[in-house]
């Protein structure tokens, strides 16, 4: 399959009206009313492309709404139904709660560098999306992950790999107090 352009999408979308439709709600995909962001449906409409099933993605509104597909019916290839849509839904297709990373105006520089090029690096996946915001006046990011299952686990995985590297570690060390003494009286000479 080639990639189609936004007019051959508005095309087919106006002969999908008059078929086959099905709406996917909160009820059903419980992460559809907490994704804020239209990336979702560009990684939507990816997954399905890269199974080789056309399908037309949209949602009914930004902050609270539904997500809807049209897809054509029929013996063709590239035809799906409602059943093997809802089963990707469900078993490869993912929305994570955010993962915060707290201290963030006390990290270190390198951390930050290394942070920001890990999400420009993930932004140009086309099955996944980061969700990420911090706050104003707010010492945090949190960031959501949607898309196919094995990326996030992945990306998440790397994710905390970062943020453990880059963590001030306490370390206890245990003296006896002769040590203490000793350590403390060569400080001052």
């Amino acid at each position: 399959m080639t990639r189609i352009s936004i007019k051959e999408v508005i095309t087919i979308k106006l002969q999908f009206v008059h078929r086959k439709t099905k709406s996917y709600s909160f009820l059903v995909i419980r992460w559809s009313t907490k994704i804020l962001t239209d990336r979702a449906l560009i990684v939507l409409q990816n997954v399905f492309f890269n199974k080789q099933k056309l399908t037309i993605w949209e949602k009914t509104d930004v902050l609270s709404g539904y997500y809807i597909v049209y897809y054509p019916i029929g013996q063709h290839g590239f035809c799906s139904n409602k059943e093997f849509i809802r089963q990707i839904l469900l078993s490869e297709i993912s929305f994570l709660e955010p993962l915060i990373i707290s201290d963030l105006n006390q990290k270190q520089n390198k951390f930050k560098t290394e942070f920001e090029h890990f999400l420009n690096e993930k932004k140009e996946q086309q099955t996944m999306v980061m969700i990420y915001y911090q706050y104003p006046l707010q010492n945090e990011i949190k960031i959501n992950f949607f898309g196919l299952k094995n990326q996030i686990s992945s990306t998440k995985r790397q994710l905390q790999n970062l943020i453990d590297k880059h963590k001030l570690r306490t370390l206890r060390i245990g003296l006896i107090q002769q040590q203490v003494k000793f350590s403390f009286m060569n400080q001052f000479k």
